[in-house]
């Protein structure tokens, strides 16, 4: 397509035991030989950009800590859904993954806040705004609330729409669409505003069978998981509208992370900051290989031109106006100080 899309690239950013919610009251340092077994899923298989990453981190822990740590991988829903995934590491079942904000705001819902429509203009005003206070504050709640440390931040890019009837080129072009959708409030009411139906019942894993049926017509995913589930051959128009943002972020259970030794809890820090530019460097590049592609499969990528993509911005003002009723407290307040911190970028 001529142009490297900025997609899951990692904010250079792996937040301090303070900055996650304190320090630590764990275990002491220790020189013990026990060895501690980390299960760790992933979303992707052993190739995709996520995993090769975590293969980083991997390594890195374990010489740190002279093997006392040790990463198991479980790819592609090996142990389930994405939701039972996540269900497991809040439990403690599985110590680690890598889990996107869609997500974690079934566990804490004010982490919708970065699920708003067209929120950001670029993704490194994205970047920005998650890798200072909001952010850092963000992931604090979440600790405290859920259990949940955020050993680093990143994202998977913008959502695109896919669907099997016709490009998004303008405001007029959602009407009357059938759209797979996250169940968030938020999403769901972005997507009524933009004049479509959402239809939240459809996981992502059945959007292709859902398609196919005539269930839905389409849905708004990063462009990774259309390539994924081969959803671009259903839905063959691919609309870059660059309408919600994804942060993915590699959470530990913080249970687990108490109970080891403070020198283990320093080893996982420091692998979280080896894997960052592993995944900086590779985002760019997948999302381009995997356009390209899609492309020579079939699929038809279009970009609405900017006087679309505005029309669009203004028709989901009122989604903004109902983030108290929306999301929670905390989530509408980071809200107004997102909002703020984009007018002085």
């Amino acid at each position: 397509m001529g142009r490297a899309r900025a997609f899951m690239t990692l904010v250079p950013l792996c937040l301090s035991l303070v900055a996650c919610g304190g320090s630590s009251s764990g275990g002491s340092t220790s020189s013990s030989s026990k060895v501690y077994t980390i299960r760790m899923a992933l979303t992707y298989g052993p190739s995709d950009y996520e995993s090769v990453a975590a293969q980083t981190f991997k390594t890195v822990v374990e010489q740190e800590s002279n093997h006392r740590l040790q990463v198991q991988f479980f790819y592609t829903g090996q142990l389930g859904t994405n939701q039972e995934m996540g269900d497991q590491v809040v439990a403690g079942s599985i110590q680690m993954s890598v889990m996107n904000n869609n997500l974690i705001s079934n566990y804490y819902p004010d982490e919708q806040v970065t699920l708003f429509p067209f929120m950001f203009t670029s993704e490194s005003q994205a970047l920005s705004i998650m890798d200072g206070p909001i952010g850092q504050s963000i992931n604090s709640e979440l600790l405290k609330q859920v259990g949940l440390r955020t050993l680093c931040v990143g994202d998977s890019g913008f959502s695109e729409f896919y669907d099997k009837l016709r490009p998004i080129q303008t405001l007029q072009d959602w009407k009357g669409l059938k759209i797979v959708s996250a169940p968030s409030a938020s999403f769901v009411a972005a997507i009524t505003a933009l004049g479509a139906t959402p239809e939240p019942t459809v996981a992502i894993t059945q959007a292709y069978t859902a398609i196919q049926q005539g269930v839905v017509d389409g849905g708004d995913q990063p462009v990774g998981l259309i390539l994924s589930q081969k959803l671009y051959e259903v839905a063959p128009h691919i609309s870059l509208v660059d309408d919600f943002f994804g942060v993915v972020n590699c959470y530990i259970n913080n249970n687990f992370y108490q109970s080891l030794p403070k020198d283990l809890q320093q080893d996982l820090i420091d692998a979280g900051k080896a894997m960052q530019p592993k995944m900086r460097s590779l985002g760019p590049q997948t999302i381009q290989a995997q356009e390209t592609q899609m492309m020579a499969a079939g699929a038809h990528f279009n970009t609405p031109s900017a006087d679309s993509i505005a029309a669009m911005r203004n028709a989901v003002k009122p989604v903004y106006d109902r983030a108290g009723s929306l999301i929670g407290a905390q989530g509408a307040a980071w809200l107004q100080q997102i909002l703020a911190a984009e007018k002085t970028s």
